[in-house]
């Protein structure tokens, strides 16, 4: 079974249940993991994770173990990147 963990850098008091419609409460716009194609590999806790979405404020990830809300996680990311060419002296 996966676990989906959101991992943010702040949180925000939730609406008040009595809102039928609560408004957005996120810091930043969350970006869809397509649209980030440059992170190549996560791991949640040495475990493989499914990165779902990112932002500037935290990400969404999916893996194989539950995490308790407000563990702290180690988080590992595999970056792509491309070939640069350096000139020397």
């Amino acid at each position: 079974m996966r676990s989906q963990v959101p991992l943010l850098n702040n949180q925000r008091s939730a609406a008040s249940p009595d809102d039928p419609a609560p408004a957005e409460l996120r810091a930043a716009q969350r970006l869809p993991a397509s649209a980030v194609p440059a992170i190549t590999g996560l791991r949640i806790q040495g475990q493989k994770a499914t990165l779902i979405n990112i932002s500037e404020t935290g990400l969404l990830a999916e893996c194989g173990e539950r995490q308790m809300p407000g563990s702290r996680l180690t988080v590992m990311w595999r970056v792509r990147s491309r070939p640069r060419r350096c000139a020397a002296g």
